[in-house]
């Protein structure tokens, strides 16, 4: 602020100068910042590691701080039950905070022949296949937050973040991350240059903690010493640490394992959310029952999903709806009334192996649907009862269809054609020909018509569920074709196909939808293929092979 004071005030002389001296001087100043620099921040982790072995600091195993090279945490050739150790692990970050992650791979697991003893209770180490040795098993690790002393104390058994076998050690651990913190409990990364210290304890047989009273992080104490003050030095118990080997038996006589040990610093800024372990993408499942019927609830149904992930519950419920799940192969199945027929399930998402299996793979998000439905009795609630929209084509000329096809209602109830290839003779007006697109230079976009089904429903059932039925005279004739799209409200449409031949049936599960009610009809017929006169698919009926009565909601309107 001074010098800002001191500049004005120079300002103010040098303008009372030009005032009373008349001078043609500008006034000017300049300021300069030179040596701009820019220079990238550095992240170095290194490692020591101070090392007992059965009570006795062990030199093969410990070293100062360093970038590990050929540096080992365990190097130890013949192991006995009881066998125990200790280590102190600093982890030294520099320069700036970083988020800190460790990973142990077993790289290998022999059985390395079969003494008599191991053999006597161990039938397979004789012929062992790969990785078939017990050692990982068998010897077990406490991990924890430590201050530096050498010890377990009291106050650290909070910070424990692993206590298993060698087996379950082989993954990644999150030391530090967005999530978790062993030092200090809560997510987070830890400082630059500080020093960390993590405990390791392992025992070949049973280990267990028996922690030392915290003395303030007095760093004299040794698992060499008598920290515990019973007389004896160098015990698992001078260390915070039990262990047990006398439930061993011979079953690793000559047994060995390798391990990879992995520490990785990651930086903290502009990385707020980092995780050692990324989350797995969300897999779910949603299982959904329908009902046509006025007599039970959807809810009268257990759904079971049988997989990976157990999931089983009424439709709507929490315990079937948005279930996050492991991914794999699951069976479908229902309980509940067994008085109605029941659709195949019907799955959007995954890939159906079948009518009631499911693979999911991860990150997929799966829904699977179930009807059950008084099925038509009566041959007339097979076939659509209502048309809805009508965009009538024209013949291959252009010119308009004959008067006695243009009646779309004639494509209702019943077909006429016996669903033979040809129709001869042909039924004079009981069928609605689509005709081709208006404009002759396009092709395979004919007339449409949308149907509905009142008194029904089109149900995705076993096999194929819906026909279409043509009328076709003469003995030879080009072959006409329609695409087919279904709908549950008439807005929303779905491909069940691109293009069918005459007669053709579907299924419905090629549009993904369990149910429909309306049915839309193109006709994309090669034009090229027919004479002048032609007026594209000749369509008489369109029938659901797999229908669900739903008069009773006709009848309570």
């Amino acid at each position: 602020m001074q010098r800002i004071i001191l500049s004005l005030a120079v300002i103010a002389v040098l303008a009372g100068a030009v005032t009373f001296g008349g001078t043609n001087a500008f006034f000017n100043d300049t300021e300069r910042s030179t040596a701009n620099v820019f220079t990238a921040g550095a992240i170095d982790l290194t490692v020591d590691n101070e090392s007992y072995y059965n009570g006795l600091f062990n030199k093969d195993t410990s070293w100062e701080a360093t970038d590990l090279t050929v540096e080992r945490f365990f190097d130890f050739l013949d192991l006995k039950p009881n066998d125990y150790g200790e280590d102190t692990i600093s982890l030294h970050v520099a320069t700036n905070d970083a988020y800190l992650c460790a990973n142990m791979t077993i790289t290998s697991n022999n059985e390395n022949g079969c003494t008599e003893p191991e053999g006597e209770v161990d039938g397979t180490c004789g012929d062992p296949g790969a990785d078939e040795g017990e050692l990982p098993g068998l010897v077990e690790f406490i991990w924890w937050a430590d201050d530096g002393d050498n010890v377990l104390e009291d106050d650290e058994l909070d910070s424990v973040f692993f206590e298993s076998t060698v087996d379950d050690l082989s993954n990644i651990v999150a030391l530090a991350d967005s999530d978790e913190n062993v030092w200090t409990g809560t997510g987070g990364p830890v400082p630059g240059n500080e020093t960390l210290y993590l405990g390791k304890a392992w025992c070949f047989g049973s280990i267990g903690t028996d922690p030392l009273t915290q003395d303030g992080g007095d760093q004299g104490r040794s698992p060499a010493g008598d920290t515990d003050g019973n007389g004896t030095a160098g015990e698992p118990e001078d260390g915070g640490i039990t262990c047990d080997g006398s439930l061993l038996d011979n079953i690793s006589q000559t047994d060995s394992l390798t391990a990879d040990i992995t520490f990785e610093a990651v930086q903290a800024r502009n990385n707020e959310d980092f995780q050692c372990v990324p989350p797995r993408p969300r897999t779910t499942l949603t299982l959904v029952k329908v009902l046509f019927s006025p007599e039970d609830a959807a809810t009268d149904w257990t759904l079971v999903a049988d997989g990976p992930t157990a999931v089983s519950g009424v439709t709507g419920s929490a315990d079937v709806t948005n279930v996050v799940i492991d991914p794999g192969s699951y069976d479908l199945s229902e309980t509940g009334p067994d008085t109605y027929n029941a659709s195949v399930w019907n799955c959007v998402g995954g890939t159906q192996d079948d009518d009631d299996t499911i693979t999911i793979a991860e990150g997929e998000n799966v829904t699977c649907t179930i009807i059950n439905y008084i099925s038509c009795t009566d041959p007339l609630l097979q076939y659509a009862d209502n048309v809805v929209s009508v965009a009538q084509g024209k013949r291959k000329n252009g010119t308009d269809i004959n008067l006695d096809r243009t009646d779309p209602n004639d494509v209702l109830g019943a077909p006429q054609s016996s669903g033979a290839p040809y129709d001869n003779p042909v039924p004079t007006g009981e069928f609605f020909s689509l005709g081709f697109n208006p404009d002759t230079s396009v092709n395979f976009d004919g007339g449409k018509i949308t149907i509905e089904f009142v008194n029904n429903f089109l149900i995705d059932g076993p096999g194929n569920d819906l026909r279409m039925w043509e009328i076709t005279g003469g003995t030879s004739y080009p072959v006409e074709k329609l695409k087919i799209e279904v709908s549950q409200d008439g807005g929303t449409w779905a491909e069940v196909a691109s293009s069918l031949d005459r007669d053709a049936e579907a299924d419905l599960a090629s549009s993904g939808l369990a149910w429909a009610r309306y049915v839309r009809l193109t006709d994309v017929s090669d034009r090229t293929q027919f004479e002048t006169t032609a007026d594209g698919y000749d369509l008489d009926a369109f029938s659901a092979l797999t229908c669900a009565d739903r008069t009773y909601l006709i009848q309570q309107q």
